[in-house]
């Protein structure tokens, strides 16, 4: 590791590292089966205390027996995964805050199992928390590391797809990674009073070697390449174009629909209903157009803006 992100390590570390111990078992009952839960400790480097930290994986069921009736109430299966708090004492706890269709007031994160690894599916810090360099986030995502890799399991955690705007910029403060793409989230599609962004990754086989999977929170590379401001910009405009995009290709096969030469015919991308869009030149190339079908072709480019605007942009990342 390099000096600088030793150095950066350091500073944004809270948890306290080699401090996860057993705080106790959960016995094994006729549902579920024996539950291991884990204490650590984190260090409030603002208040100069020592706080307890809880990990809980949450219980795991028993397999229903061969020849079980179903179960019909609650009987699905459970989420799996690790919920890691800060405790704080009732001194400084504040109003309840709804997040995640729920009352909170202590700082938590939800890590659920997903294939190999972790998602990071929730967080959450206490409005009067936020922004106080406490590190709080950086330790409910360290203390889960640690835990997994002393119970030799994967460790590697990947964010959600569906962030708010704050927790796209923890992660991309911790790594320098962000979205390709943004989109708002419509009103009524997630609970609580924040807005979200469905964040595009591309590829999400987590720690796999497609070159669009998405980062692991766990990294810590690639920062100071560029400011979270303009990352947002860029990852905003792009989802803003995506969004433009997919209104254009619908116009486009409505076109195609309601075309009287081809009638219909979708495939038939060489139509006249095809001109001005990127599918119009993947079945006629710009050099064998006849000089007239090009110029129309180029004048009817304007009916695809944000369509082009990609096009352009996939042509030069690869």
């Amino acid at each position: 590791m390099r000096a600088f992100d030793s150095a950066w390590g350091l500073l944004k570390m809270p948890f306290v590292p080699g401090s996860i111990r057993v705080e106790g078992v959960d016995e094994a009952d006729d549902e579920y089966e024996e539950r291991t839960r884990y204490e650590a400790d984190f260090f409030d480097p603002v208040d100069n205390k020592t706080r307890r930290m809880r990990l809980h994986p949450l219980p795991r069921r028993k397999p229903r027996p061969k020849g079980a009736p179903r179960r019909l109430f609650g009987g699905g299966p459970t989420p799996q995964g690790i919920v890691t708090s800060i405790e704080l004492p009732d001194e400084e706890l504040r109003e309840p805050e709804m997040m995640f269709g729920r009352e909170q007031q202590e700082p938590f994160a939800f890590f659920q199992d997903f294939h190999t690894g972790l998602i990071g599916d929730r967080i959450f810090v206490p409005s009067h928390l936020r922004g106080s360099k406490r590190g709080i986030a950086d330790a409910l995502l360290d203390a889960t590391v640690e835990l997994r890799q002393n119970l030799g399991q994967d460790a590697r955690i990947s964010p959600d797809m569906v962030q708010t705007k704050d927790a796209i910029r923890f992660f991309h403060d911790r790594t320098g990674n962000s979205p390709k793409a943004v989109y708002p989230m419509d009103e009524g599609g997630t609970v609580g009073d924040d807005d979200y962004y469905r964040a595009e990754y591309g590829s999400y086989n987590i720690g796999g070697a497609h070159p669009n999977d998405p980062p692991e929170w766990n990294t810590r590379g690639n920062r100071g390449k560029e400011t979270f401001d303009e990352a947002w910009q860029r990852m905003f405009t792009r989802g803003q174009l995506d969004l433009q995009e997919r209104e254009e290709t619908s116009r486009y096969y409505d076109r195609a629909r309601d075309c009287t030469v081809c009638g219909g015919n979708i495939e038939q991308g060489d139509c006249v209903h095809g001109m001005g869009h990127p599918y119009f030149e993947d079945y006629v190339p710009l050099e064998e157009m006849h000089p007239n079908t090009r110029k129309e072709h180029e004048q009817m480019k304007s009916l695809y803006p944000a369509t082009w605007a990609l096009h352009d942009m996939r042509e030069a990342e690869r």
